[in-house]
């Protein structure tokens, strides 16, 4: 079990890539202030979390509707 949710946090981090965003960042918020910049990353990452917790939940639900074990 701590494998399997080890591996969907390792392959969730490597599609979401967190270090190859860090251009696209720092060019959309340019001429942001420091507080602004802050302000808006933690607001990117409040969402994002949200948004892969719903899909973690709606995926909970339907999985095991789907898979017919032995």
């Amino acid at each position: 079990m701590i494998a399997l949710l080890l591996k969907v946090i390792v392959s969730f981090f490597a599609v979401m890539n967190p270090i190859g965003n860090i251009p696209i960042f720092i060019s959309l918020t340019n001429g942001y202030s420091q507080q602004q910049k802050k302000r808006t990353a933690r607001k990117a990452a409040i969402v994002s979390s949200h948004f892969l917790l719903s899909c973690f939940t709606i995926q909970a639900r339907l999985l095991p509707n789907s898979v017919k074990g032995d």
